[in-house]
């Protein structure tokens, strides 16, 4: 059986409110540390049926007029350097959080997949968005399916002590699955899910 190729974009939301602490920790610091388990630890692990690339954004409102900031942390490839996740290691958090914005980046930037990287067939697009659930700016529904029809899943990841349905609703307009975290190990856990046995 050929082999699935997926590209897998972390898009995180690196707003004032990622600060707040939860259980004791802050919501950026649970993120920072997730991500470098995945790509140290768990990707290598959960993925060997199947080439996974994967890339991770940050965005944020930027300036007294709120100008959308977008930061390429690691680029979409198989394995990031010791020097890209220093990247995610020195991510600040500042302003707020205009998540049709960052949504439209990571949209745009898997189409671009779809057209320049042919090798590898059928391959499986999906955008999972780590915020806490704050919005800065227009409502995002309708790009979330927009970005279902164009072929790409949208998963939304809370860090929250309650799921919202705002990032419930992302994830239904995107068709993708809605993930509540309050720890360093369901954030990896959901950042890993879903496996290749469970959606091929």
């Amino acid at each position: 059986m050929e082999r699935t190729a997926e590209y897998r974009i972390f898009l995180v939301d690196a707003s004032s409110s990622m600060k707040d602490r939860l259980d004791g920790h802050a919501k950026i610091d649970i993120v920072k540390e997730s991500l470098k388990r995945f790509c140290a630890e768990a990707w290598p692990s959960f993925y060997p049926q199947w080439p996974l690339k994967i890339g991770i954004a940050a965005f944020n409102l930027k300036g007294i007029i709120g100008k959308t900031n977008i930061q390429e942390l690691v680029p979409l490839m198989v394995t990031p350097t010791r020097a890209e996740l220093t990247n995610l290691a020195e991510l600040a958090t500042t302003g707020g959080s205009p998540v049709r914005d960052g949504l439209a980046y990571a949209k745009n930037l898997m189409q671009s997949i779809a057209t320049i990287d042919r090798l590898r067939h059928p391959a499986v697009r999906r955008i999972k968005l780590i915020s806490d659930g704050g919005n800065k700016g227009p409502d995002p529904l309708s790009l979330c399916e927009q970005i279902a029809k164009a072929g790409i899943k949208l998963d939304t990841v809370e860090l929250s002590p309650r799921p919202s349905a705002f990032m419930a609703k992302l994830a239904e307009k995107g068709q993708g699955i809605h993930y509540c975290v309050r720890t360093v190990e369901e954030l990896t856990m959901a950042l890993e899910l879903p496996r290749f046995s469970e959606s091929y």
